[in-house]
């Protein structure tokens, strides 16, 4: 089994690194990895991450996925070249933070209802097609949202979308908590589920509940400084977490992210290490890796 067509990259990050270039790098080095599958959103950098992976789409674009998303928009007003802006915001955090990264967990909340109607929608696809210089997007997913928040004029324009071509699939990404109480039948009409999956999180169960839809995972990495998953990947065995996670989830995708390079190379060379591993295998090596 070739695990590395069960991952995809998450693009969240592009915009903390220093200049394009060294994003675009990074974005070629996941491909040439045997990554194809990218994930981005408008929120992702104030957009910035959209454009970036745009500027890498135009040379690939029959040989990747792209999923970017609606229903959360960036703050309003004048946007700079990316060249321009990534430097910039680079700076603005080392001043900000003293240089110092500081990583934290939560339990992921229930989202609040708010309304999406079809000039919201409307206005996001054709922003996502300018950024991503393309006419089509592979996955369109609605995000930190559930059905229920879409107005009926909304939901016929993602449907047309969807019929013309201009999108390939639709879904939700939300967090896990959000799913849990939906009855299977409100997401008839949704063909992707994106969600958390990993050690933190208690959300293996969802894919024997929504058994129409594909299942991407993210998050599979995440882990709170200095609880049990976060020493498991320190002792490299990240390849262990995103192999379970494929296994749990065979038809859909595992995603993670990282700014550096080295990094990801290490974890999809750990994760070809895991892909003669049955799943009890990898439990039991996670198992002995924690305790």
């Amino acid at each position: 089994m070739n695990l590395t067509n069960h991952i995809g990259f998450g693009c969240v990050s592009l915009t903390t690194l220093p200049f394009q270039q060294v994003a675009l790098r990074l974005l070629e080095t996941a491909f040439n990895e045997g990554i194809t599958h990218f994930d981005t959103a408008p929120l992702y950098g104030n957009g910035y991450s959209e454009r970036i992976v745009g500027k890498f789409l135009k040379t690939k674009k029959h040989k990747i996925t792209v999923t970017t998303k609606f229903g959360l928009s960036p703050k309003g007003g004048k946007t700079i070249p990316v060249w321009l802006a990534l430097p910039l915001n680079f700076v603005q955090k080392k001043i900000n933070n003293g240089g110092i990264q500081t990583f934290s967990f939560s339990t992921p909340a229930m989202v609040n209802y708010r309304e999406i109607n079809m000039a919201d929608v409307k206005q996001s696809f054709e922003k996502s097609i300018k950024n991503l210089q393309t006419d089509y997007i592979d996955f369109f997913l609605l995000h930190e949202a559930l059905p229920t928040f879409i107005t009926e004029g909304a939901m016929q324009y993602i449907m047309t979308l969807k019929k013309n071509g201009d999108v390939g699939k639709i879904g939700i990404a939300s967090s896990y908590v959000n799913l849990l109480n939906v009855p299977p039948h409100q997401l008839d009409l949704w063909d992707i589920l994106q969600y958390e999956n990993g050690l933190m999180y208690q959300s293996d169960g969802l894919v024997d509940v929504f058994t129409k839809q594909t299942h991407f995972y993210h998050s599979v990495l995440k882990a709170a400084k200095g609880t049990s998953s976060n020493i498991l990947i320190e002792k490299g065995n990240a390849g262990l977490l995103l192999a379970k996670a494929i296994k749990n989830n065979p038809s859909g995708k595992a995603l993670f992210g990282t700014s550096k390079i080295e990094n990801l190379q290490q974890n999809i060379q750990a994760l070809n290490n895991c892909s003669k591993m049955s799943i009890a295998e990898i439990n039991n090596f996670i198992d002995r890796a924690l305790y």
